[in-house]
């Protein structure tokens, strides 16, 4: 090879990885940041008074429900992705437009307390575009016999 080749060889090496390391840091840090240390476009954040409910007892065979109610708190639209119930005994309902920022949304949960009987402990879980990327809701009930 003539030194002049490699000569040339050498500097396009030196350039490609030159230029990818400067795509590589620039891709990985954030353009701006506003007052809060959030990105400009914002962070979502999901805040509810409550992620637990007690139904107290209930009766055999009953359906009951009950909506959590939460808010974004944060400075972006919230986006619930989804909610999963632990069991089939319980069907949830959510938001599921995104929630602007300082707005509400809700999850309700129906529970069937068909075929089960004693104290119960259910559970939902929450997956939005939140920092903290999965949320879950509890319930309980004590569910009676209706000869008890």
């Amino acid at each position: 090879m003539s030194k002049n080749l490699v000569l040339k060889n050498w500097y396009f090496i030196t350039t490609m990885v030159l230029l990818s390391a400067n795509l590589l840091i620039s891709c990985s840090q954030p353009s701006s940041s506003n007052a809060s240390g959030n990105m400009a476009n914002g962070v979502p954040e999901i805040s509810f008074e409550n992620r637990t409910h007690e139904f107290g007892d209930i009766m055999q065979g009953e359906k009951v429900s009950f909506t959590f109610v939460y808010k974004n708190t944060g400075t972006a639209p919230l986006i619930v992705k989804s909610v999963r119930a632990s069991c089939g005994c319980t069907t949830p309902k959510y938001s599921k437009e995104p929630i602007e920022p300082g707005k509400e949304g809700f999850v309700e949960v129906v529970f069937d307390s068909s075929g089960r009987q004693g104290f119960q402990t259910k559970s939902v879980t929450l997956e939005t575009n939140c920092p903290e990327e999965v949320t879950d809701l509890n319930f309980t009930a004590n569910i009676k016999l209706n000869n008890q």
